[in-house]
């Protein structure tokens, strides 16, 4: 783990309990001894599929933990079947079966019925371990595997082979496909057979404590080939979660910790940022962003939100960050300035981060209330921070959010933002990388054992109150860099950090967006065009561009300081930045605002029923294809967005072909229909395609539909404090639907079903709508009805069915016709009730 000494024991000669041999209430019980302490190991059914064990002595107990909904589950439901033979317990549930020995250590082994394959096999003789103040859990890695998951990893997709710290750091500059760890801590690992038929295994910790899984990186003769996951303190508790699929474990891990939470609508468009809007003393900050809506303007960009950088909080004289004060000279009325952008549909999102520098106004007023950490000796816990410009730090304090009053501070801090009219908050530096595991907290509790990254949950769910209290029923907008599984419940996006710019990284960061969808971090995205390093070129920058808008959050964001200009306010990327690009810049953001109405019913479906955003290729029925298990599928750089759109990126300079694998499924054999190019069909399989420097290789599923709107920023209701402008903010009173039928003289009938609502609003009146469509007699048929009617949509009598370019099966439909600037045929059609 994260310590070098090594004190590894395994506790041998386990028996059962008497209440284990005559209950049949879903439990086993097993005691043993090691080093002359009792032990004791247990295993639960606490829900159908869902499995807990416990390895514990009185020197290791569970480790505190907030991640899981609720209290930690004790109900049992009883085994289907359950028999014990001599050392050997054997059980069932109903579509799993598994066998416990304790001829030494206990090894659990588990599989599907019906299954020669193992899910789950712990290795013999060494499967459960103490090791110094932690633990360890050792089984054996199965050839033809896949492991994801784990949060946010590094690519691939695929973690088989290697080794990753559980912890957090502040990964500025990281390389996508070597760095670790980076900024999340969500210990779910997720076990894969090859084929899409033998289930799969989520194996969760819901610890919070530091700790590392190694995946077959490490080798030992004598123990064969393993994957360990060791944790710094205490005991082990992990939570088997088996299911026949990827998506039955997500669901079942989500009712465990929490379903995603609904972002607003809003936050679905283009989210400005970068650091150097704030640092600039001249022209002053505020100044330069009021220029900002009018640059988007002139170049016809729409626009949804600011992200208000922390320069806002620099010192005009210190030049340090002071959580929740103002710069007054780089904002000298920051309320105008927010009600400006208000007024044209733009809202803000301010930064902060929890920690307090020993210059701030407030640090000797929070220090003798307790609202810090203690160092081992009771002392003040001091340490490094960063305090300035790039490349600077100071002494300073992390807010404790143990504390009543550090929490008090931070609620009231969030308010006083709220009410000088910041729309959302952007939790940020929580990675809460600590240097000390015998710090204290106000509990006195060591934020080793507790685990310090439990502090980004706690400021995660602080803030929400606080916007809770400000806006109730309001669905508000709480951004987060860090993360745990249990932060789910509070926040509403993330993203992969502060990435660096180059071509690796923009295809590395693909992976480690499939990765965080399966943990339910399914809002997220990237820093496009890189946070860090050097400003891209056009070519780069373009085909980032045109990538990010197939992403679930989609920010153009950056912090490149130099020597020279350590507040990196020349160094900024920009839609336009590279004049040559900005038209095709534009063309991928106006399509980016077309896709809205597609991205919010995927969120819906996610928060829902935990399906991410984004997918692997070889997500539900796909994988039962062979090609999706080689190592290109499933190394992460090509997805579907939703069930309807396959995604695939340029990630070489200059690239004019590529080769792209187009997945298949008996269930849905029509194949695809190109989105570029010749707009031609295609079969699943390999295929060759050209690539024009206006858009991305994008192709749509035979069978399925896209839901659209216009290519700005829409209001789904009427706000009579924005000003309406046509082609920047208007209301959302027309929608289409992309509908790729086959080119067939006849077809099955094809559906697809969608939410509307406000956006807005904590607990949403919703209606839903379906559309039926197929091919009879060599034309298309269709049918919308309304499914539900709880919102009033602005657009019910602007409905339109739209065919695929260069499509030659025609409408046989009443209606209004008409070709659109694509040379797409669009129907509108009358909505059923």
């Amino acid at each position: 783990t994260h310590s070098y000494t090594m004190k590894e024991s395994v506790p041998l000669s386990f028996n059962c309990s008497e209440e284990t041999l005559n209950s049949q209430r879903g439990e086993i019980v097993l005691f043993g001894r090691d080093e002359d302490e009792g032990v004791e190991f247990a295993l639960s059914h606490v829900a159908e599929g869902v499995l807990r064990m416990r390895f514990t002595r009185d020197t290791h107990p569970l480790s505190h933990s907030l991640n899981l909904k609720g209290e930690n589950p004790t109900a049992t439901v009883p085994w289907s079947s359950f028999a014990k033979k001599g050392n050997t317990i054997q059980l069932s549930t109903l579509e799993s079966e598994l066998e416990i020995n304790s001829d030494d250590s206990p090894r659990l082994s588990i599989r599907l019925k019906g299954s020669e394959s193992f899910l789950l096999q712990d290795l013999p003789h060494r499967s459960h371990c103490f090791d110094g103040t932690g633990a360890s859990h050792y089984s054996v890695l199965s050839p033809n595997t896949l492991h994801l998951g784990l949060g946010e990893k590094a690519a691939p997709f695929d973690l088989t082979g290697r080794t990753f710290n559980l912890s957090t750091l502040d990964a500025m500059g990281y390389d996508s496909y070597k760095s670790d760890p980076l900024y999340k801590h969500i210990p779910l690992l997720i076990t894969l057979p090859k084929g899409g038929r033998g289930g799969c295994l989520g194996q969760f910790f819901p610890s919070n404590v530091r700790g590392s899984w190694d995946l077959g990186c490490e080798i030992d003769a004598l123990w064969g080939t393993y994957k360990v996951y060791k944790q710094d303190y205490g005991g082990l508790e992990c939570f088997y979660i088996i299911g026949k699929n990827l998506e039955e474990v997500t669901r079942k891990f989500a009712e465990l910790v929490g379903f995603p939470r609904l972002v607003p609508r809003h936050y679905l468009g283009y989210l400005a940022s970068s650091m150097g809007y704030t640092e600039s003393d001249d022209p002053p900050a505020q100044e330069l962003l009021k220029t900002f809506p009018q640059q988007c303007k002139d170049h016809d960009i729409p626009v949804s939100a600011m992200h208000l950088s922390s320069g806002y909080t620099v010192d005009p004289i210190k030049g340090t960050r002071n959580v929740f004060t103002w710069n007054d000279k780089r904002f000298p009325d920051p309320k105008s300035l927010f009600d400006h952008y208000h007024s044209l549909g733009i809202r803000i999102v301010a930064n902060i981060k929890p920690y307090i520098i020993q210059s701030h106004p407030k640090f000797k007023e929070l220090n003798d209330s307790n609202s810090f950490y203690k160092n081992e000796k009771g002392g003040q816990a001091l340490t490094r921070l960063w305090s300035a410009g790039a490349w600077e730090s100071g002494r300073g304090c992390w807010l404790d959010f143990t504390s009543q009053s550090g929490r008090t501070f931070w609620e009231e801090g969030v308010k006083s933002l709220l009410r000088v009219g910041i729309d959302g908050i952007w939790n940020d530096n929580n990675e809460f990388s600590l240097p000390h595991d015998q710090w204290k907290q106000s509990d006195g509790e060591e934020v080793g054992r507790f685990g310090r990254i439990t502090h980004c949950q706690l400021m995660a769910e602080a803030s929400l109150r606080a916007m809770n209290e400000v806006h109730p029923g309001k669905r508000n907008f709480l951004l987060t860099r860090s993360s745990t599984a249990g932060s789910t419940r509070s926040v509403s996006s993330s993203w992969s950090g502060d990435n660096a710019t180059s071509w690796s990284n923009m295809r590395g960061n693909n992976a480690m967006a499939l990765t965080a969808g399966l943990c339910l971090i399914s809002s997220y995205g990237h820093d496009i065009g890189g946070f860090a390093g050097p400003l891209p070129d056009e070519d780069l920058f373009l085909r980032w561009v045109q990538l990010g808008i197939y992403s679930p959050r989609f920010t153009i964001h950056s912090y490149k300081p130099t020597a020279e200009d350590k507040g990196g306010v020349g160094r900024i990327n920009t839609p336009w930045m590279h004049p040559s690009i900005t038209k095709f810049v534009r063309k991928s953001i106006q399509r980016r605002y077309e896709l809205i109405p597609y991205l919010y019913e995927l969120s819906w479906q996610s928060t829902q029923t935990s399906i991410p955003i984004v997918r692997w290729l070889g997500w539900g029925e796909y994988s039962l294809d062979s090609e999706v298990w080689t190592e290109h599928n499933t190394s992460g750089e090509d997805y579907w967005l939703g069930d309807a759109l396959v995604i695939f990126g340029v990630f070489e300079p200059g690239l004019r072909h590529r080769r792209v694998y187009l997945p298949h499924s008996d269930s849905s054999p029509f194949g695809y229909r190109k989105l570029f190019g010749s707009y031609s069909e295609l079969q699943s399989g390999y295929h060759d395609v050209q690539i024009e420097i206006d858009e991305i290789p994008v192709f749509a599923r035979i069978g399925s539909a896209v839901p659209v709107g216009k290519p700005c920023v829409t209001l789904p209701v009427r706000d009579e404090k924005i000003n309406l402008e046509k082609g920047r903010v208007e209301l959302d009173d027309w929608r289409g639907v992309e509908i790729f039928p086959p080119s067939s003289n006849d077809s099955p009938v094809f559906e697809f079903t969608w939410r509307e609502d406000a956006g807005e609003e904590e607990v949403p009146k919703v209606s839903s709508f379906q559309v039926r469509y197929w091919i009879e007699g060599g034309k298309v048929k269709a049918t919308v009805e309304q499914l539900e009617s709880g919102f009033d949509v602005l657009w019910r009598n602007n409905f339109w069915l739209i065919l695929p370019q260069n499509y030659e099966r025609e409408f046989n439909l009443e209606g209004e016709t008409l070709k659109d600037n694509r040379g797409r045929i669009n129907l509108k059609i009358n909505i059923l009730v």
